[in-house]
């Protein structure tokens, strides 16, 4: 064999080795990252990496007392009414360390807590009209709010750094909402263009980053708290329990007008709607979204008209791909990064869980 020949059949050699390693070609398994925008109205931007539905789907559950009530979740931070003995207290659960600290001692009422950072709120009914406090995890000292302006004591339904969502109620006993500045102490009510007197319709399930995310009617409601201004989702059907991450907003929706609710998604970045779910023999309610997750309830009705076959659901908005989540909860009720409060019917009572996702 002449040199030329042992030259050509080396350079062969080598470049099916370097493919076969993968230097000259990249692995089509190699991981990938897009851009994704921040809340409406932030310029910035941040990268996240696609995680797969069967990496996320993973998840360790924690119980919580059987007695808990009403809860909500910040960080690895839980917090709970529960009624061990005798009237209503709040507790708070720490996740990594597994320790429960109870929070109140008074032989009154203390309901619907609520947890931002470092600070814990909820409605007291140690005085007449009823109060709201608040409790600072780092000092340990617990304040009366001074929210003179409502009467009786409102219930606190949202907390975002120094604002407090209020819902209220008007003489003829409807809703009406309030934001409280913890730094100013200042109240004001929110109102609605074009009719500034009418916020009678609103419902709130969410605030993320300074904007109540509800419904008005039977439409979706994107309130931004610093300017008043209002983003609406318009439906001729009902929409109902909006949720928002980033960019992305996630709902129910009855459009189709045959009562088995399917689950819709709005880019606000890209005006980009997306039919999420499609089942025919199927209702999908109370959506909620982690970066391209939406976890969402589902169930069907029997011939009697009860809600049968109830499903926990994690869906990839990047991939299409569904999974249930193999839990004893049917009922979602909060979720905070990679962190979900659930509830499930046991004993004819229900009990609250948290799921840990990995």
């Amino acid at each position: 064999m002449n040199l030329w020949k042992k030259i050509g059949i080396g350079v062969l050699v080598i470049v099916f080795l370097l493919v076969a390693i993968g230097i000259l070609v990249p692995s089509p398994e190699t991981e990938t990252s897009k851009i994704t925008g921040k809340a409406i109205g932030s310029s910035q931007l941040t990268e996240t990496k696609e995680t797969s539905i069967e990496e996320f789907g993973k998840f360790k559950t924690i119980k919580l007392p059987d007695d808990t009530g009403n809860s909500d979740i910040y960080g690895d931070k839980v917090v709970f009414e529960g009624s061990s003995s005798g009237n209503n207290d709040i507790f708070l659960y720490d996740i990594p360390s597994g320790k429960t600290t109870q929070i109140t001692f008074d032989n009154s009422d203390q309901n619907h807590p609520r947890i931002y950072g470092n600070n814990i709120i909820w409605s007291d009914n140690r005085f007449e009209y009823g109060e709201i406090f608040s409790y600072n995890i780092i000092s340990g000292k617990e304040k009366k709010l001074e929210i003179k302006t409502i009467k009786p004591a409102p219930e606190a339904v949202g907390f975002y750094n120094e604002i407090l969502v209020l819902r209220g109620h008007d003489e003829n006993g409807r809703y009406v909402w309030y934001v409280y500045n913890l730094t100013s102490k200042e109240t004001t009510r929110l109102y609605l263009d074009p009719d500034p007197t009418d916020t009678i319709g609103i419902s709130v399930s969410q605030i993320y980053d300074y904007k109540l995310i509800g419904t008005y009617g039977d439409d979706i409601l994107v309130y931004n708290i610093p300017d008043n201004s209002t983003q609406i989702i318009e439906s001729s059907l009902a929409q109902s329990s909006p949720f928002m991450y980033e960019n992305t907003i996630v709902w129910s929706d009855n459009r189709n007008g045959k009562m088995n609710n399917d689950i819709y998604a709005y880019d606000f970045s890209t005006g980009e709607e997306t039919h999420v779910t499609t089942q025919q023999d199927t209702v999908e309610i109370k959506p909620m979204i982690y970066k391209n997750f939406v976890f969402y309830q589902k169930f069907r009705w029997d011939s009697d008209g009860y809600a049968v076959n109830e499903q926990l659901i994690i869906h990839d908005l990047s991939t299409g791909k569904e999974k249930v989540l193999s839990t004893p909860c049917t009922v979602m009720d909060k979720i905070y990064e990679n962190k979900m409060l659930c509830r499930a019917l046991e004993n004819d009572s229900f009990v609250t869980y948290i799921l840990v996702f990995e």
